[in-house]
């Protein structure tokens, strides 16, 4: 993934968030440090979500 890219939020782990990238459809793991900011937004309406979690 490039920096400043969004992903598809699949498991959130203690530390870690497990992703599937737009650009290839690949599955990850990415530490939640390494992640500056966070848009929550619906799937499918791509809308910004109320509850965060």
């Amino acid at each position: 993934m490039y920096p400043g890219s969004s992903a598809l939020l699949l498991k959130k782990g203690k530390d870690d968030y497990q992703v599937k990238s737009p650009l290839d459809k690949s599955i990850g793991w990415v530490n939640k440090m390494q992640v500056e900011k966070t848009l929550w937004q619906d799937t499918e309406t791509r809308e910004a979500c109320k509850n965060k979690e």
